[in-house]
């Protein structure tokens, strides 16, 4: 035996069945870890693809910048793409009012760079581009409404004049693309039926505005790489530049993800995460601590022979603290396995059972953050636990040992209360309560899982808060693609026939009726919604009245109705 730590293994084999208590609890520790923190990054990969594919590829949208700047943010080493991103003949309410046409359908028109397509947004068919300064893209419903296809040619008729163009592709919609916030609905070019849109090439456009008389807003992308400190980059663009807060715009998940963002439903989440984070740790320190305090107490006597044959203090605190280290190459792959294998499982049930939102997140992935933070965090923790019953190993008196005295010699005040039970049991409750610290340690620790245990009964709030689910929101929804009330209203009778129909309604919409105001205001038209009783009651359930709306007068056949304004 070189030194006292050759002991370790020894001890380890001899004593295994009295090790088990202590490698469960480090398992335990690193496979909560582990669970918790892969099943956040598989919700962090799923939020950051969802909100790539509906909102776009990009962390910074800048409005207000000249060529000049926008060609050296271009060149920066942490930028990835950037593009430009200007629009003519809509405005922010949607509307589109000024003369321009191809074949006879209001137009707008939008200029970007080749980068904003597939590298920013994802909305563009295979092939698209505007690489040529006569390549344009079409909203989908020109196929049907114009008659064209890739290949053909077009012509934009303005107040300057004509211009000829070739489609090179068509913007796609379907699967949820552009419905989100954070420029997906501004750069997708949301029209009407009756109404396309063109992106186009973005020197053709300026030079279309420049003969047309036209000012614009233009408004510049920037993608930045991978592993690269957004925070850091973000203060350095914003300085170096001189722009204010309100210029830029940010993706609110992509840069959550690396801590920036100015939504306050986010900010409140970090808060949690830390506190939940204390807890999980304190009870591990807790939970294991008070296991080694146990075994240590039923080895006092070897850690005094130790003593007696020259061990120093240092030396048995080194000792029991690379003892635990040791158990540690059982425990924590073991702890980590058990994580993965339930983070698969929690995902597979979420994907198949919850479904919605959730029905993207990926199943059998392997979060390296959720692996190394279960071992770092896991061995942190049995590190700290050991620190307390490393000192008591070390306190321990090598003539107790010798003398046989190593155990509990504190004086007995008072007998084991035994009229109560039986005697092993009496026997149990009077050493437990009478090895104080040890005692706290194993009450903290049952406490703190206690409380970790209900605070999961928030995130059922929480998840309401992030998705909520209102009164109003159906199980199965049925309506017509193009928006022409197609659906046979005999169908809703024949569905609440159906068993396990708990309720089922219907609505009517016709667009754009024409409409006269009291006040002057922008539209001449509106769009008339029916609802029936039921879903009137879901409004005042699900909260979407405004203070001073009366349902009463809705009922029946009157002539009042409910206003959506902006």
């Amino acid at each position: 035996m070189k030194s006292y730590l050759s002991l370790i293994p020894i001890a380890a084999r001899v004593r295994r069945k009295q090790s088990k208590m202590i490698i469960l609890c480090i398992v335990l520790s690193v496979f909560l870890v582990t669970t918790i923190f892969s099943l956040v990054d598989s919700v962090r990969k799923m939020e950051t693809a969802n909100a790539i594919d509906k909102g776009g590829y990009w962390h910074i949208r800048i409005d207000g910048i000249g060529e000049d700047e926008a060609e050296e943010i271009a060149m920066r080493s942490e930028v990835a793409v950037s593009s430009w991103y200007d629009v003519l003949n809509l405005d922010n309410n949607l509307t589109i009012d000024k003369a321009y046409y191809i074949e006879g359908a209001q137009t707008v028109i939008c200029g970007i760079e080749q980068a904003f397509i597939g590298d920013i947004m994802h909305y563009f068919s295979e092939g698209a581009h505007v690489i040529d300064e006569n390549a344009v893209i079409l909203t989908e419903n020109a196929q049907e409404l114009l008659g064209v296809n890739i290949g053909d040619t077009i012509t934009l008729h303005t107040p300057a004049g004509d211009y000829d163009f070739m489609v090179s592709g068509f913007r796609i919609s379907g699967n949820g693309k552009y419905v989100s916030s954070n420029g997906g609905e501004t750069s997708a070019l949301l029209v009407k039926e009756h109404q396309v849109g063109a992106f186009m090439n973005i020197h053709t456009f300026r030079r279309i505005c420049s003969e047309n008389g036209e000012t614009s807003a233009p408004q510049y992308y920037i993608q930045l790489q991978k592993h690269t400190n957004l925070k850091k980059a973000l203060a350095a663009i914003k300085k170096q530049y001189g722009l204010p807060d309100e210029n830029v715009h940010l993706h609110t998940i992509l840069m959550a993800a690396g801590g920036i963002t100015d939504k306050d439903y986010i900010k409140n989440v970090y808060p949690v995460v830390g506190v939940l984070f204390l807890l999980i740790m304190a009870a591990g320190v807790f939970m294991i601590s008070g296991s080694m305090n146990s075994n240590v107490a039923q080895r006092l006597q070897f850690f005094g022979m130790l003593r007696c044959i020259g061990a120093s203090k240092s030396q048995i605190i080194r000792f029991v603290r690379l003892e635990t280290l040791n158990w540690c190459k059982t425990a924590v792959p073991i702890g980590s396995m058990l994580g993965i294998i339930t983070t698969w499982a929690v995902n597979a049930g979420l994907k198949c059972f919850v479904g919605g939102e959730l029905s993207d997140i990926p199943v059998f992935t392997v979060s390296a953050a959720g692996i190394l933070c279960g071992v770092v965090i896991g061995v942190a923790t049995v590190f700290l636990a050991a620190q307390a019953p490393a000192k008591r190993a070390a306190k321990v008196s090598p003539v107790a040992a010798v003398t046989g005295n190593a155990g509990d010699t504190k004086q007995v005040r008072h007998a084991v209360n035994m009229r109560f039970g039986k005697i092993e049991t009496a026997l149990g409750i009077h050493h437990a309560v009478s090895a104080k610290k040890n005692l706290l340690l194993l009450t903290g620790s049952f406490a703190l899982s206690i409380i970790l245990f209900l605070c999961f009964s928030v995130l059922i709030a929480l998840v309401d808060c992030m998705l909520p689910q209102k009164a109003s929101s159906p199980d199965l929804d049925i309506a017509s693609a193009d928006h022409t009330n197609s659906v046979d209203a005999s169908l809703l009778d024949e569905i609440k026939g159906i068993d396990g129909v708990a309720h089922a309604f219907g609505r009517r919409v016709c667009f754009d009726m024409p409409a006269t105001f009291q006040k002057e205001v922008q539209s001449e038209t509106i769009d008339l919604m029916s609802y029936d009783d039921y879903q009137l009651e879901l409004l005042a359930k699900d909260s979407d009245l405004r203070k001073g709306s009366n349902l009463a007068k809705m009922y029946e056949d009157s002539h009042s109705v409910l206003v959506i304004w902006d």
